[in-house]
């Protein structure tokens, strides 16, 4: 929904403190108006469920101290939104300080296998993590089965991960 309008629904979030759940998924959002939206996100300290996925997200970076205040996400979507390698360096920080996920969902980012072993060995200690999708990621036949016996331990996933 562009700029402009990703400002409208920045405005009208400030009043939702209690919002559990925020599906912005497919909407063209972009770096702008994601980082327009992440200053508001950020309050909202009650959200259980953020979905960003398809929003062309190339630089996740620029809000990942909004991102980390979000303690409470039990799902993170961000499919879809080729953040490659350096937004797995950045999701590799986030998911540390998010202890309650029970779902993360990163498909389709464009992450090598260098940044999908990252964001694996990141999420190995989050024994409540039921959902982990890390498909359509450029990894090859090696990096899936390396990236699976990072995970071995992880015996909550119930999805395929790669």
């Amino acid at each position: 929904f562009g700029r402009v309008s990703a400002g409208r629904v920045a405005e009208a979030l400030r009043d939702l403190t209690s919002l559990s759940s925020l599906e912005l998924g497919g909407n063209q959002l972009r770096n702008t108006g994601t980082r327009t939206l992440a200053v508001v996100i950020k309050d909202l300290t009650s959200l259980t469920s953020l979905d960003l996925g398809y929003n062309f997200i190339q630089d996740v970076g620029t809000v990942e101290e909004e991102l980390k205040t979000l303690t409470s996400l039990t799902s993170l979507d961000l499919e879809g939104n080729f953040i490659g390698d350096e937004g797995a360096e950045v999701i590799d920080q986030v998911v540390r300080v998010m202890t309650r996920l029970t779902s993360l969902k990163l498909s389709g980012n464009q992450m090598t296998y260098g940044g999908v072993l990252r964001v694996a060995d990141a999420v190995r200690d989050l024994t409540s993590l039921t959902i982990l999708d890390l498909r359509s990621n450029c990894i090859g036949d090696h990096g899936d089965v390396r990236v699976k016996q990072v995970l071995t331990g992880l015996t909550s996933l119930r999805f395929p991960v790669v």
